[in-house]
């Protein structure tokens, strides 16, 4: 049953991962990195060349995505503020096999008789945008992979013509704008910067032309600054090609290039009605005038209509615009937004993210079978530019992906895709989330359960008794069956009974009977120095003659069979005639620790090996708690041991529990009682032990997500331990600050984040203490937080408690994690305000080397985007906090186990060690729930009415996933990771610190 129960949770969690990725048929996808030809540029100069037969990917393939980079002769990226990429192309054509290049100034071309042009599917006229596929500035941060199952199929045999073979020619537009007087205008190719007035063509330009492409063609020169020489460089334009082999399980797609400037003509011929499409590719901007700015803001937008030749269904979509650009958007002809692509400007100099370019489009990937046109349906295509200035030669083209059919179901995950449209599917995944959080906790419950000590057995409160082992005790539900009156299980040698409560026996468990003269007093050890088994000896008024004969008997109790050893079914087998419930044996646990060379069998040296290790160990924690040093454990000095570790039970538990331990009833815990009750209790018995893992997930701040475990909540010095909990908190987050600002400037970047030139950037525009910017607000959260989550922790209790019908002390360790669980999500919401100021303060772009002043962004949040404003991202920040938790604990309880096995050598790791397995398993729990983290804080840092604002926490998601891929989810999760050890190390070292101070 528990292997079955196992098995369902690891069943859980593969189709959770499976909901979590996108769409995948498992393709093998290749990739392949080009150069073009060399091109030479020097400051102000211009290439526009075309080469044919570039290198490309051969045979039946399917193309999945297309990026491409301007590189300097050392394979570095070049920024645009010095060589702009004003486009780039790629274009299929069908060459005679036999046909020869033609170099004419400097471009590689072809005869028309020898070549076949073989364009897209789009709608303009012969020899205008009949590419495959191309970007300009944008293609850095842009996403072009196409989902799976499709593919842009090419090299398929029946469609090339006899005698040709399919090959590539490329396009490179770029211009140097190293030195040059007006930069963007260059960019813009202004006539009058070039100094042009005929095109290319020699022929007489337009009038009133006043920049674009006839004056910025290949070998012109944009006006330079005076004095100023540069250097001539060699350039080339890196190409990446991504493809998989064709598969007849691929769903082909079609391109589809639309421009505003688009002028429909419609008219009847001799075949019927026909429709001309004139692209003129590019167009202007007028300044806006003084009225425009009170209407508009100065905006100016651009529509056209289009027909569409063909039906299918929309799979990706993007546009291109050039610097001043807002936005482009496709509309159906009754106003229903179809896709949308919105620009990202750069704010840096490196390549990637120069400031006021624009270094990224935003794409849109509509569910398969979601977005369906017909042939014949008119469409209308929108780009809007700033026109605060003018604009010159600015394009406005919007590439579509269209499918001819939905792929047909072949997995669960493609049916999840048609549901209904009446069904959310982002709730679907996120309650996804939820549900993987619960049997995480499920199976973390499980474990722990399995792993109690020998004092669990003995225990009747519900709730949680601390034993001495460190562990919390789970209860063993002993009652009389016929008046229902509680009886008290005590602990009893075979063959020795004792009356438990109305006359009602229970056998104690324990060890089995040895004869002994010795009187339960107190038996103080005088001998000073380290602690060895002559402390133990004399402790138990034992010699060592005597102590071996013990240990003998208790191996003979194990190995009934006389074999000279112990296997797991000898162990089980004497733990059960010890009348350990089946629940809480622990053979399993008892006989890993004693099978010290792993040989499957305990013989009896390396049971008494056992026995010195585990006596030794107790004896230890015995001195400990008796501070009297009178060789006996009073109920106070036990009280006073718990209430240093932050612990409080009642006095009716810790009578009981003295009860459990003291076999003669006088009150007080001999050292050989001490023994008796936890000798055969394989995990450390130390009382630091659970206290240690309360506190990491508790009152010590090394995450953003907690749940509150149960001993902490009513202790007698509680405001102490949140003064040393705070200060702790504040320090660690102060210390990691910079980390921590790091993290979230990543997180909220839509193109490719790297993290050095975030750290030269925030350096140079903030200096030094532009890593702390926000981590006041940051400290400032700990404390009202802290003391928000324990109120709350209190109230849950007793309402989880008034639910199930029990007292709140008695709700169990679920409902304590529930309460836990409702209680950080109280505090968080309280005080999330607070976070969502912290981010945009940690965001808000630099202005004059300053930081934003804290009052007036507030301000601007109420005001401009209103109270709700403030608690955008709640959700999935909430959502994180369970998963969080039960991945946290599972994973410390694994860790902790590994290392006594196969590192401490069957010791017990102590605080350090624990320490170092909390931090792993807290970065492990962090690493799971990241992703929900990027989503809360990209939330967060948007404002509401932006152009390009998120729309709720789905889209997030989506966005995500289609614009950047899954590796979207883990920006900045470096910095994250790297400030988990400082953070838990100095929380460690100023909590430990101000115990002492404060007398704790």
């Amino acid at each position: 049953m528990r292997n079955f129960s196992q098995g369902w949770k690891i069943l859980v969690a593969i189709f959770l991962l499976g909901l979590s990725f996108p769409y995948s048929q498992g393709y093998n996808v290749k990739s392949k990195v080009f150069l073009s030809p060399k091109f030479v540029l020097g400051p102000g100069s211009v290439e526009n060349k075309f080469y044919y037969g570039i290198d490309f990917p051969r045979g039946h393939i399917a193309l999945k995505s297309f990026n491409a980079e301007v590189i300097d002769e050392a394979g570095n990226p070049v920024p645009l503020h010095e060589t702009y990429l004003h486009h780039w192309a790629v274009q299929k054509y069908y060459g005679r096999k036999d046909a020869e290049l033609l170099e004419y100034n400097g471009n590689r071309l072809l005869r028309e008789s020898d070549y076949i042009s073989a364009r897209n599917d789009g709608i303009c006229q012969t020899n205008i945008l009949e590419q495959d596929f191309g970007l300009g500035s944008e293609t850095r941060g842009t996403a072009t992979h196409i989902p799976d199952p499709y593919g842009l199929e090419i090299g398929n045999p029946a469609t090339i013509p006899a005698g040709y073979e399919e090959r590539w020619f490329l396009n490179v537009h770029a211009i140097d704008t190293r030195g040059v007087e007006d930069r963007l205008g260059c960019t813009e190719c202004k006539c009058d910067l070039y100094n042009v007035t005929l095109d290319e063509y020699g022929q007489p330009l337009k009038p009133n032309y006043r920049g674009g492409l006839a004056c910025c063609y290949d070998g012109t020169q944009c006006r330079l600054s005076n004095g100023f020489e540069g250097a001539r460089r060699s350039l080339y334009l890196r190409y990446t090609v991504k493809w998989v082999d064709w598969d007849t399980s691929i769903v082909p797609v079609k391109i589809y290039i639309f421009d505003v400037t688009d002028k429909e003509t419609r008219f009847s011929d001799s075949t019927g009605f026909s429709i001309q499409h004139h692209c003129q590719i590019e167009y202007s901007v007028e300044p806006c005038k003084a009225s425009d700015v009170a209407d508009n803001g100065c905006v100016h937008t651009k529509r056209t209509s289009v027909t569409m030749p063909a039906s299918g269904y929309i799979i990706y979509g993007v546009a291109h615009q050039h610097s001043g650009g807002i936005g482009a958007a496709l509309y159906r002809e009754d106003g229903q937004l179809m896709c949308s692509s919105i620009p990202a400007y750069g704010n840096g100099m490196e390549a990637g993210n120069e400031a006021g370019y624009v270094v990224g489009m935003s794409t849109c990937y509509p569910k398969p079978g979601s977005l369906r046109i017909t042939d014949g349906e008119t469409l209308i295509v929108e780009s809007s530019y700033s026109s605060s200035r003018e604009h010159t030669g600015v394009m406005g083209f919007f590439y579509i992906l269209v499918a001819d059919r939905v792929p047909e179901s072949s997995s669960f995950l493609d049916v999840f895709n048609k549901m209904d449209s009446d069904i959310n599917h982002s709730a679907f995944v996120w309650g996804a989330f939820v549900l993987a959080g619960v049997a995480v906790i499920a199976a973390a419950v499980g474990y722990r359960r399995r792993n109690k000590t020998v004092g669990a057995l003995c225990s009747v409160n519900r709730d949680r008794v601390i034993s001495l082992s460190g562990y919390p005790v789970y209860p063993v539900p002993f009652a009389d069956k016929i008046d229902q009156t509680p009886t008290i299980c005590t602990c009893q040698f075979p063959g020795q009974m004792t009356g438990a409560g109305a006359g009602h026996a229970v056998e104690r468990v324990g060890l089995p009977k040895m004869e002994s003269t010795r009187s339960g007093s107190c038996n103080p050890v005088r001998k000073s120095g380290p602690v060895t088994m002559d402390h133990v000896l004399l402790a138990l008024r034992e010699s060592k003659d005597e102590r071996d004969i013990r240990i003998r008997s208790l191996f003979n109790f194990f190995d009934a069979a006389n074999s000279g050893y112990l296997d797991y079914a000898q162990i089980e087998s004497g733990l059960s005639a010890l009348q350990i419930p089946a629940q809480y044996k622990y053979a399993k646990d008892l006989f890993k620790v004693c099978d010290a060379n792993r040989d499957g069998r305990v013989d009896y040296q390396e049971f008494r090996r056992y026995m010195d290790i585990k006596e030794m160990e107790l004896y230890k924690i015995f001195q400990t708690i008796d501070v009297e040093h009178n060789g006996c454990i009073l109920p106070e000095e036990l009280w006073d041991a718990l209430v240093k570790a932050g612990i409080e039970i009642s006095d009716e538990e810790l009578a009981r529990f003295v009860e459990h331990v003291d076999k003669d009833n006088n009150g007080i815990i001999t050292f050989e009682e001490w023994r008796d009750f936890l000798l055969l209790y394989p995990h450390e018995a130390t009382i630091e032990n659970i206290y240690h893992h309360w506190e990491r997930v508790c009152l010590v701040d090394i995450g953003e997500q907690a749940v509150i475990p149960e001993g902490i909540s009513k202790h007698v010095q509680r405001s102490k331990y949140f003064i040393a909990g705070g200060i702790a908190g504040a320090a660690s987050r102060t210390a990691t600050a910079p980390l921590d600002r790091l993290k979230v400037v990543l997180q909220v970047q839509t193109a490719q984040a790297r993290l050095v030139p975030t750290i030269r950037k925030i350096w140079k525009e903030e200096g030094f203490l532009g890593f702390f910017r926000g981590n006041g607000l940051n400290v400032l959260k700990v404390a009202p937080e802290s003391a928000i989550k324990f109120h709350a922790y209190e109230l849950l209790k007793n309402a989880i408690g008034d639910y199930i019908g029990e007292e709140k002390d008695d709700i169990g360790a679920f409902g304590r994690l529930l309460a836990g669980g409702m209680a950080g999500a109280v505090a968080q919401t309280a005080i999330y305000p607070l976070d969502l100021v912290k981010t945009r303060l940690q965001t808000h772009a630099c202005e004059g080397g300053k930081a934003p002043n804290l009052g007036t962004l507030t301000k601007d949040i109420l005001v401009h985007e209103g109270p709700r404003a403030f608690y955008k991202g709640l959700v999935p920040s909430l959502l994180g906090i369970i998963p969080y938790a039960g991945i946290d604990l599972a994973a410390y309880e694994t860790l902790k186990d590994l290392s006594r096995t196969y590192i401490l050598t069957d010791s017990e790791p102590g605080p350090l060690v624990q320490l170092g397995c909390g931090t792993i398993s807290g970065a492990l729990g962090a690493t799971c729930v990241y992703p929900l983290q990027v989503i809360r804080t990209r939330m967060q840092a948007q404002r509401s009415k932006s152009a390009a604002a998120y729309k709720g926490m789905s889209d997030v998601f989506w966005r995500t996933l289609q614009n950047e891929g899954y590796r979207g989810f883990y920006k900045g999760i470096f910095p994250n990771l790297l400030k988990v050890v400082p953070a838990a190390s100095i929380t460690y070292m100023v909590y430990e610190t101000m115990k002492k101070t404060l007398d704790l």
